[in-house]
């Protein structure tokens, strides 16, 4: 499923919950309104391929399941561009 993904609504999913608490560990000195569902990952937040593999056991946690990041970059067309809602809804497709 390459292409676009809708905006999430501001009002979040549970799974928006979860990816927001494994960035927050990852990244805890971000200040909490920045991670938006707008924000994205690599351009907003500065998640570099070292935080992809912390963010990946974060994730993994959060879900209770694995998750490779790597496969859910392939999914969209522009990785750099992949928000924090769009990982969201990405993840929660694969649930």
């Amino acid at each position: 499923m390459r292409g676009k993904l809708t905006p999430m609504p501001a009002g979040g999913t549970p799974a928006l919950a979860r990816v927001r608490a494994a960035l927050r560990s990852v990244l805890p000195q971000l200040p909490p309104g920045a991670l938006a569902p707008g924000a994205r990952l690599m351009e907003d937040l500065g998640v570099d391929s070292l935080k992809v593999a912390e963010l990946s056991v974060a994730l993994e946690e959060a879900f209770d399941r694995p998750v490779f990041l790597g496969d859910v970059f392939a999914r969209v067309d522009d990785p750099s561009q992949l928000t924090v809602g769009q990982l969201a809804e990405l993840l929660e497709e694969d649930g």
